[in-house]
């Protein structure tokens, strides 16, 4: 059933047509997002020993946006989260609760100068 979810989504993903706005400059504004469907497997150990397992699932989510300073500089924020609904007890009462894992940041990435071929004749 996970191999099914993740073909389709890669089929549907593989289907989108590139941008025409994009003119393969670097410079200016850029933003990216994406979705996808996602398990989290975990597992709880003790100096070795297993003591329970536990595998959610749940939309998994990402945003980048860039800004190219220059051809070679872009600075970005990205922002990654995964989504799932997990049991909660608080003292005798048990109840789903959404739980949200996450990682964002700034970067940048620099490319190399590209490098001007030569023609010989």
């Amino acid at each position: 059933m996970t191999t099914c979810k993740h073909f389709v989504t890669t089929a549907i993903l593989l289907s989108f047509q590139p941008s025409h706005a994009f003119d393969g400059a670097r410079s200016g504004f850029m933003i990216g997002i994406g979705a996808d469907y996602q398990t989290i497997d975990t597992d709880y150990t003790y100096y070795g020993s297993e003591l329970a397992s536990d595998s959610y699932t749940g939309p998994a989510t990402s945003l980048k946006i860039d800004w190219g300073v220059t051809e070679q500089l872009l600075l970005y924020y990205v922002r990654n989260a995964s989504w799932y609904s997990a049991p909660y007890s608080d003292g005798g009462q048990t109840k789903d609760i959404t739980v949200l894992l996450g990682i964002r940041g700034f970067g940048g990435t620099y490319h190399f100068p590209r490098r001007r071929r030569l023609l010989t004749s």
